[in-house]
């Protein structure tokens, strides 16, 4: 029985959250009390609460209407040390003090006589959709701004290939024209005799 407790505890506090789809807020009166982020809002001021206390008080609006026995509280709350009975009273005693049981008259918490507490307030669960994060969409800016920068490359890369066609055409015919001239002297060089030859046969 502890352990079925004590696990449905920890998985109520904040399963529902993890999803981030929806957040989910416990109101009654003026408060509202957010598992998530482990706040008690008091007309929206925060209101502190010792690690314990918030823990007992989430146990107690979660099963609102609901008898929740002492043993029940010191299994699940203080599921891994041994506390004894009398400190689940000053802890209830304390959340009186902080909704403001003893000044407005108002019943949040009901004593059961030697059995345990019940929460009596009306208690109404509240689900908004989580709102998107800036980095979100400053994340989407700039992958609109790196896709901008990517498309601009394109735009320039014909101008940088006719100005390297250039030089290389230049190039391609320097190298011709050299061959050609180189061809030309080697012909010239081969045949140096023919001229003289006709000089000769002329002169005899």
């Amino acid at each position: 029985m502890s352990l079925e407790n004590s696990s449905g505890f920890l998985l109520n506090f904040s399963v529902r959250d993890v999803s981030g789809k929806e957040k989910h807020f416990y109101e009654f009166k003026s408060f509202r009390l957010d598992v998530a982020e482990r706040q008690l809002l008091n007309n929206g001021v925060s209101v502190p609460l010792m690690p314990k206390v918030f823990d007992v008080l989430v146990y107690l609006v979660e099963r609102s209407g609901r008898l929740i026995e002492k043993d029940e509280l010191l299994r699940t709350v203080w599921a891994d040390t041994f506390v004894e009975e009398a400190n689940v009273a000053r802890i209830v005693h304390e959340l009186r003090k902080i909704l403001g049981d003893d000044k407005s008259g108002d019943k949040f918490i009901e004593t059961v006589a030697k059995k345990g507490y019940r929460f009596v307030a009306k208690v109404t669960e509240i689900s908004e959709p989580d709102a998107p994060k800036p980095e979100s969409r400053q994340s989407a800016a700039a992958v609109g701004s790196q896709d901008d920068t990517k498309k601009q490359p394109s735009l320039a890369v014909k101008p940088k290939q006719s100005a390297r066609i250039i030089p290389i055409a230049v190039g391609l015919l320097s190298v011709i024209l050299l061959i050609s001239l180189l061809s030309f002297n080697r012909q010239s060089e081969t045949n140096p005799t023919a001229p003289n030859q006709s000089i000769r046969t002329t002169a005899i």
